[in-house]
C-alpha cells in the first residue's frame, strides 16, 4: 500500500492502512474503585492498591471486542499530551466521569522502570538518560495494552518524577474504552508496540519551541534546576530525539505539524475518526449509549473497516491530504 507521508512543511499525511472493525463494547459494571481521578490526563480512577479491581469485563455471553488503539509520538514537550486532550474534547469526553468515558489517554511516562539505588542518583544528578528505551519497562507497556485489548482493567503505576521513583501501593487503573490514546516519545520504536496501533500520529514541532516548553515544564512541574535541564537536554534529550525518536516518524499514518495549536489537522483527524464510528446493536435490544462531538452531535461506538464502502488506504489517504490542502487554501496557506 502507497505511504503518502509528507516533508515537514507539508499538510499532515493521511492514513495509510485499514483500520479494524471495533466490535461492541460490553457494558460497563458499577464495580469501579475508589479513588481520586487521575491528576495527569489519563482516564481512569487513581487507587491506593486495596480496592478492588475488576480483573475482566467479558463474559461468555458477550461479544469480543477491542478498543481503537491511536499512538500518539513525537519529540519531548512537542505537545502530545495537548493533542490527546484536544482529541478527547472535541469528542465530548473530557467533560464526563472517568468511568464514564469511552476514550482515554495513557501516558508511556508512567512506565519508567524501577531504577537501581545508583540510577536514581545519577537521575538527580540529571546523569541519567530518561530518553533511551532502556528507560522504559517495554514489558509493562506491552502487558498493559494487550490486557485493555482483550478486555481487562489494566494497573498501571504513578511515577514520581521528582524523586524518580513509582510511588509504593498507588495505581492507576485503567478501565477498557472504545478509543485509547496512548503517548509517548517512544511508542513507535518498539516494533511489537508500534504493531498494535490502528493509527499512528506523530506531533511535530520545531527544536526551539520543544526546547523552551521542556525547560518551563521541568522548572515547574518536576522541581528541576536550570543548568541541570539545559544539561540534561543538551547530552540525553536531543541526541535521544535524533536517534530513537525522529526516525519512527516515518511509521506515521498522520503528521500534525505545530502539534495541539493545529486545529485544521485535528479536526480531520477526529472527523475520520467519527466517519468510521457506526452504531452497534446492543444486547438484549436495548439502545447503546453514544458519544458526543464538542457540537452536540452524536457519535457512535465502533468503526467501519475500509474497504466496505470501496475505499482502500491509498483512496483514504489521498482524501484526508486533499481535504487538509482545501483547509489550508481557506485559511491563507497557514492553519486555523
Amino acid at each position: 500500500m502507497t505511504n503518502l507521508l509528507h516533508s515537514e512543511a507539508e499538510m499532515p499525511v493521511a492514513l495509510n492502512q485499514p483500520l479494524s472493525v471495533l466490535t461492541r463494547r460490553p457494558p460497563r459494571s458499577e464495580a469501579y474503585t475508589n479513588g481520586s481521578s487521575s491528576s495527569n490526563g489519563v482516564g481512569d480512577y487513581r487507587s491506593n492498591g486495596h480496592s478492588r479491581i475488576l480483573e475482566n469485563r467479558e463474559s461468555p455471553s458477550r461479544n469480543p471486542w477491542q478498543p481503537f488503539l491511536i499512538g500518539v509520538a513525537g519529540g519531548t514537550a512537542s505537545g502530545k499530551t495537548s493533542v490527546c486532550h484536544k482529541i478527547m474534547c472535541k469528542l465530548g469526553q473530557d467533560c464526563l466521569p472517568h468511568p464514564e468515558r469511552r476514550v482515554v489517554t495513557i501516558s508511556s511516562d508512567s512506565f519508567y522502570r524501577v531504577l537501581t539505588e545508583d540510577e536514581r542518583q545519577r537521575a538527580r544528578l540529571g546523569e541519567f538518560n530518561f530518553d533511551h528505551p532502556d528507560a522504559l519497562d517495554f514489558q509493562l507497556i506491552l502487558d498493559t495494552m494487550n490486557a485493555l485489548l482483550d478486555s481487562q482493567v489494566a494497573r498501571i503505576p504513578v511515577y514520581d518524577f521528582v524523586t524518580h521513583t513509582r510511588l509504593p501501593n498507588e495505581y492507576i487503573h485503567v478501565y477498557p474504552a472504545d478509543v485509547i490514546l496512548f503517548e509517548g516519545i517512544l511508542v513507535f520504536y518498539f516494533p511489537e508496540l508500534r504493531n498494535l496501533f490502528k493509527l499512528k500520529l506523530f506531533v511535530d514541532m520545531d527544536a526551539d519551541t520543544r526546547l523552551a516548553r521542556r525547560v518551563i515544564r521541568d522548572l515547574k512541574e518536576r522541581g528541576r534546576e536550570l543548568n541541570s535541564t539545559i544539561h540534561q537536554y543538551t547530552l540525553f534529550v536531543k541526541p535521544a530525539f535524533e536517534e530513537f525518536c525522529q526516525p519512527t516518524k516515518k511509521y506515521a499514518d498522520v503528521i500534525i505539524p505545530r502539534g495541539a495549536e493545529n486545529d485544521v489537522a485535528i479536526n480531520l483527524i477526529v472527523q475520520h475518526i467519527k466517519e468510521h464510528l457506526l452504531p452497534m446493536a446492543s444486547e438484549n435490544g436495548s439502545p447503546r449509549r453514544s458519544m458526543q462531538d464538542d457540537s452536540n452531535q452524536p457519535l457512535t461506538n465502533g468503526v467501519h473497516k475500509m474497504g466496505e464502502n470501496g475505499l482502500n488506504g491509498h483512496d483514504e489517504a489521498e482524501r484526508l491530504t486533499n481535504g487538509l490542502a482545501r483547509a489550508e487554501r481557506s485559511t491563507n496557506g497557514r492553519y486555523a
